[in-house]
């Protein structure tokens, strides 16, 4: 299992901004898994990917795209 701050981290350096911004966790999911295929299933929860959302929304980097827009 992935730990949550590697994945926070994942999501603010590889341009997730569009779907933090919105809280899309599937989307998320999605573009996540499509780089790092997961054949066991319990690479994360979804209580681990809100986490790491939320986490990564702290950043200020993602804070302050969030505000220009």
């Amino acid at each position: 299992m992935i730990r949550t701050e590697d994945l926070a981290e994942f999501l603010v350096t590889n341009n997730f901004l569009f779907e933090l911004e919105h809280r899309d966790y599937y989307a998320i999911f999605e573009r996540f898994i499509d780089d790092h295929p997961d054949p066991d299933g319990d690479l994360m929860s979804m209580k681990q990917l809100k986490s790491a959302v939320a986490l990564a929304r702290k950043d200020p980097a993602i804070q302050k795209a969030i505000r220009k827009k």
